[in-house]
């Protein structure tokens, strides 16, 4: 699902772009505009002042999940991978040179963070035991970075969605606990009071809570994220798949337009996200009765390039599918 970020930890920014304070607040901000060339901008100057950065390596790190999040299959996990191993290989290297717990916590951190971008990705990849691996390392790494520092909030984030996430997808192993409502809290703990992780925290329980069956808290978060980020791509595909839930079919249609005008605006986007925000936005068009503006939105699905080179979408195929039988045929 587009957006539904299931990876155990994303960093993404406190802020709006006017209030960023340094280099790491830009780049988030970047991110969660899926800014990718503007985020590789300021990570490239902080690679040329201090190359060694144990750091800038993790937020180059953190930019590789975004970025292969972002375009899903449309690029190897090469880079991803390869920058995953270095932060491991450095942080593990500096953990074992520094006493103070602070210091230590953040290289766990660092360390169960990568650990837990390898494990999305390599489980997005069907590589499941090698998922299965990395992600008791990231959680481990993670616990142990909040009892070295129980104010790093931002490590609450990776801990709670793969409690929730694992819960929720591998309930029918025997003897797993339900441990659910356990990474609801912790994710909350990060939407409150992580420095780094707190829109991205929202955006992962917005998911979380509509899975759960909370849509009134989940709409709740929805609209706190789009009132600081309205023209980011996460926020509106969130507060959309509430409305989508909730079945309140004009709400949805308004926020599908404006995230189709996101879209189309974004430098170098997924071209899929367009294919399937116009799916979508004909589905509640035909839902509600509007069959010449859902026949409009599908029929500009029809034309589309990608969806012609690519047509392997099951999302989108089933959705104008049911278009054509609410509203009858589209035209070529």
């Amino acid at each position: 699902m587009i957006y539904r970020l299931h990876s155990l930890v994303l960093l993404l920014g406190l802020g709006y772009a006017i209030h960023a304070a340094n280099w790491i607040d830009r780049l988030n901000d970047r991110l969660l505009m899926a800014d990718f060339v503007g985020a590789d901008s300021i990570l490239q100057a902080r690679e040329t002042a201090v190359p060694a950065s144990v750091t800038v390596r993790f937020y180059r790190c953190s930019y590789e999940n975004a970025r292969k999040d972002y375009y899903e299959d449309l690029i190897s996990d090469s880079a991803l991978e390869a920058s995953a191993n270095r932060v491991i290989r450095m942080a593990e290297d500096s953990l074992s040179r520094v006493a103070d717990e602070k210091k230590q916590a953040s290289y766990l951190f660092y360390m169960g963070s990568a650990y837990g971008f390898l494990a999305m990705h390599r489980g997005r990849s069907g590589w499941y035991v090698q998922a299965l691996s990395d992600g008791y390392h990231a959680v481990d790494y993670l616990k142990n970075a909040l009892k070295a520092d129980s104010t790093l909030n931002d490590a609450a984030l990776g801990l709670g969605a793969y409690n929730y996430w694992t819960s929720a997808r591998l309930s029918w192993l025997p003897f797993r606990k339900d441990r659910r409502a356990e990474g609801i809290r912790q994710v909350i703990r990060s939407a409150n009071k992580g420095r780094y992780s707190r829109y991205m925290a929202i955006h992962q329980l917005v998911y979380m809570l509509l899975d759960y069956g909370r849509y009134a808290e989940a709409e709740r978060y929805a609209l706190k994220g789009v009132a600081a980020y309205p023209q980011s791509p996460y926020m509106l595909w969130a507060l959309s798949h509430v409305y989508m839930k909730q079945k309140r079919l004009k709400a949805a249609a308004q926020i599908y337009r404006r995230l189709e005008s996101v879209l189309l605006s974004t430098p170098q986007g997924n071209p899929r996200h367009l294919v399937v925000c116009r799916a979508r936005l004909a589905d509640m068009l035909s839902r509600g009765g509007e069959c010449r503006l859902a026949r409009k939105r599908a029929e500009q699905i029809l034309r589309d390039e990608w969806y012609h080179n690519r047509r392997d979408d099951d999302e989108t195929e089933r959705l104008l599918k049911e278009v054509r039988e609410r509203c009858g045929a589209l035209a070529p």
